[in-house]
């Protein structure tokens, strides 16, 4: 799986946000708001990935639990895919 479009992601307070630019910016026309673990995850999706592979990157990364970083995952996934911005 992997971001349908470019975004502009930038850092706001301790916040990050990302807007659709391009052709993608006609389709999507949202604001995806995230933390930094969130972020991660987003920054992970511009290739093509898997779950199980960010969950890896994540645990290498950041201090944290299996089961964190997997709901973590789980909840931005389902963000992205209501969104309509994930291809799988």
């Amino acid at each position: 799986m992997k971001l349908k479009y470019d975004f502009l992601l930038r850092d706001v307070g301790d916040r990050a946000v990302a807007v659709a630019v391009g052709e993608g910016s006609e389709s999507f026309q949202g604001i995806i708001s995230m933390n930094r673990s969130s972020k991660a995850i987003f920054e992970m999706l511009r290739e093509e990935t898997s779950e199980e592979e960010i969950l890896q990157k994540l645990m290498k990364q950041y201090n944290g639990t299996e089961a964190f970083f997997r709901e973590e995952i789980r909840k931005m996934v389902m963000k992205l895919r209501n969104g309509g911005v994930l291809t799988e």
